[in-house]
């Protein structure tokens, strides 16, 4: 099955495929070429801001960082179910790549 097809179709009856927090998906590290083809054919990607603090582990924050430096995310979300997650995300302001991502991508956090 052509993948920018099913997600044409989806936008056709007026939904809109949005993968959440791909950077967690490990089989997404190896296959970085299909990001590239969800991407082109107009898939939204939500960051999940915890992967940016190395939480979830190195392979994680790589992949999250190469999808920042691409400008690949939409928008952007936690998995804030407890302090612990909260102690992380407050350490998240001094990141460089936090901070790429705040200037250089074009979130729809606000419009949705």
């Amino acid at each position: 099955m052509d993948l920018q097809q099913v997600i044409f179709d989806m936008q056709m009856q007026d939904y809109q495929p949005v993968l959440a927090h791909p950077e967690r998906y490990t089989y997404l590290n190896r296959k970085r070429d299909l990001l590239d083809d969800l991407k082109a054919a107009g898939c939204l990607f939500q960051l999940n801001l915890l992967s940016l603090t190395g939480y979830y582990g190195d392979t994680v924050l790589e992949l999250a960082e190469d999808m920042v430096h691409n400008n690949y995310y939409d928008m952007v979300g936690t998995d804030l179910h407890h302090h612990k997650h909260l102690e992380m995300l407050q350490k998240l302001g001094a990141s460089p790549l936090y901070q790429q991502l705040r200037t250089n991508a074009i979130l729809r956090n606000k419009v949705l």
